[in-house]
């Protein structure tokens, strides 16, 4: 119940605090930072869409032995295609989100070390941004329906602990898990290389993104305070969004892969979670709201309007902005 009152508030703070950080960017971001409002934009609406998954799903975690379930406890329990494309999503948008994290470091990369680089995304060829998180959680769907859909020797496996910690029979709601090894009726050790193959592309996606995003952010912060040609006004900015990735990059970290990477690897030793592996549902329903306010107060702009403070001497600075930037030669882009 507790883990439930959790995702029913998370949803709504979510939704509402994401569509509040939607307006904020397409209605006061500066004009400065150019197609990277887009990026924004569109992690907000992942953060609503991932809301409203995990919402539909209400995912109950396991951990007992050698094997992991989640299973969905929405009304979508009692259809069970439905109820499994849909928790297949709520896994899939998992990587979706490391996918979107790397192109927003991806992005600030180029903005600030190959500014000459950003032509090549401007109007619909930033679409060319979104293409490897696609993949990602579409490689991360896909595994989760074919190879950890249920199974007759998974059901078998977890009738008693579910029906006893739950009194949930496993056959009647859809699920998924993974099954590292078990014993056959000779006690012999059957090792499950297919549900060990899905592990390993999920740490390997995820190593990707996180190498992509460590090389871009050192990148960055190594060269944030020695870029050419661009005004302190503007260097700020950069500055400023460089900081806030950090920080949205930091939140996911803590409430979802770590919890979930934790999830998926203490059965490999046959390391009893319980019932305690609910605590992850609970950390993952608020993320999106976290997110969401993690933007909305590192952002200057967007704290001017939180707190109605009025910019001082505003025509005079944009003037003085603008004039520098045009002799300088910068670029609107950061």
């Amino acid at each position: 119940m507790f883990v439930r009152i959790i995702q029913y508030c998370g949803f709504i703070t979510s939704v509402f605090l994401n569509l509040f950080l939607a307006f904020l960017i397409a209605t006061k971001m500066s004009k400065k930072v150019g197609s990277y409002k887009y990026l924004m934009l569109n992690f907000a609406f992942y953060s609503i869409w991932f809301a409203i998954v995990e919402f539909c799903v209400q995912p109950i975690m396991h951990s007992k032995g050698s094997i992991f379930v989640m299973m969905v406890d929405s009304f979508l329990k009692e259809h069970h295609f439905a109820g499994l494309i849909l928790l297949c999503l709520y896994i899939g948008s998992f990587g979706l989100c490391i996918g979107l994290l790397a192109a927003h470091f991806f992005y600030r990369y180029l903005a600030v070390c190959k500014r000459q680089a950003l032509a090549s995304f401007e109007g619909f060829r930033l679409i060319k941004m979104f293409i490897p998180g696609i993949i990602m959680a579409t490689i991360w769907t896909l595994n989760s329906y074919f190879i950890l859909k249920p199974a007759p020797l998974k059901s078998q496996l977890l009738y008693e602990t579910v029906l006893e910690s739950y009194q949930v029979d496993i056959y009647d709601v859809p699920y998924v898990s993974i099954l590292y090894y078990h014993r056959d009726s000779s006690n012999n050790l059957i090792i499950d290389w297919l549900d060990w193959y899905d592990s390993c592309i999920a740490v390997l996606i995820m190593n990707i993104c996180f190498s992509t995003m460590i090389y871009c952010g050192y990148r960055c912060y190594k060269e944030l305070d020695h870029i050419p040609n661009m005004s302190n006004r503007t260097k700020n900015l950069n500055r400023q969004l460089f900081q806030t990735l950090v920080v949205q990059t930091l939140v996911p970290l803590f409430t979802l892969f770590i919890p979930v990477s934790i999830l998926f690897t203490l059965p490999m030793f046959s390391i009893d979670l319980g019932t305690i592996a609910n605590t992850t549902g609970a950390y993952a329903s608020i993320y999106p709201a976290l997110d969401a306010l993690t933007v909305i107060f590192m952002i200057r702009d967007f704290r001017d309007v939180i707190f109605c403070r009025m910019k001082r001497g505003k025509i005079g600075v944009v003037t003085t902005k603008d004039t520098s930037s045009v002799i300088k030669g910068e670029t609107p882009n950061v």
